[in-house]
């Protein structure tokens, strides 16, 4: 699976590529001007020599070069899992917390599969024919729930916030990571104010969960790295099963 940064270092191949036509066409002129006279011939020579050498250089730098940045973009890879994985980490536990309320709510199967969005729709329904008294209690179940992960993702977006400077001179956070990065804080931003409103009504609880769950569809698709998350069937409370799931769809 592409990553929202691959491989930042690059190596600059035209230059390398300049550098060795020009060592060649010096060698090729040193073999093929031959009826100059003796003094022409020791400069001719002097020309083919360095141009050896230039060739020699080139292609040893070269290497050295295509080797380097190899490396250094497989340490950049390292360092930007390590980082982005919690972030990574508290989206899949918000998307997987609409299975856990449906299986939870309705004793169903807990073997069940489905997308995030097919579990959101079916918890929805689910409160949907409930009677009103125990659509109130499933609506402060969900609210404290909810409002729990949501403030977790806060925390770990507020890090990346304060990171800003190290992440950016680091090259593991660009002008697209920034913009993913601040369409999920304005989102779960504004999620932690609805869930934070009192007396909220149930009609208003999820017209706003809708919207945001629409929003949530759109940012997880902008962000390469966990795109998948929008279409592996998840089964509620069963993480590490979930992962390796995503873990197969990413090879």
């Amino acid at each position: 699976m592409k990553k929202a940064i691959e491989k930042p270092f690059k190596v600059n191949h035209k230059i390398y590529v300049i550098m060795t036509v020009v060592s060649c066409m010096g060698i090729i002129c040193g073999c093929y001007w031959i009826n100059l006279n003796q003094c022409s011939n020791n400069i001719i020579d002097i020309i083919k020599n360095i141009s050896l050498g230039c060739l020699a250089s080139t292609i040893v730098a070269w290497l050295l070069e295509i080797f380097n940045v190899r490396e250094k973009n497989q340490k950049i890879g390292q360092i930007y899992e390590i980082v982005y994985a919690e972030l990574k980490y508290r989206i899949l536990s918000y998307i997987q917390t609409w299975g856990e309320f449906y299986v939870t709510s309705s004793k169903c199967d807990g073997k069940e599969k489905h997308t995030w969005l097919e579990w959101y729709r079916l918890c929805k329904e689910l409160f949907e024919t409930e009677n009103p008294k125990k659509q109130d209690e499933l609506l402060n179940f969900f609210i404290s729930e909810v409002k729990e992960v949501v403030e977790k993702v806060n925390e770990t977006l507020y890090k990346f916030q304060q990171q800003e400077y190290v992440l950016t001179i680091g090259d593991i956070y660009d002008k697209n990571l920034r913009k993913i990065i601040e369409d999920y804080r304005f989102e779960f931003y504004a999620a932690s104010l609805v869930l934070k409103r009192k007396n909220i009504k149930k009609e208003e609880f999820w017209r706003n969960m809708d919207a945001i769950n629409d929003d949530m569809k759109k940012y997880i698709e902008n962000w390469n790295d966990i795109q998948y998350y929008n279409i592996v069937q998840l089964i509620p409370y069963h993480t590490m099963d979930n992962i390796k799931e995503m873990e197969k769809m990413m090879r």
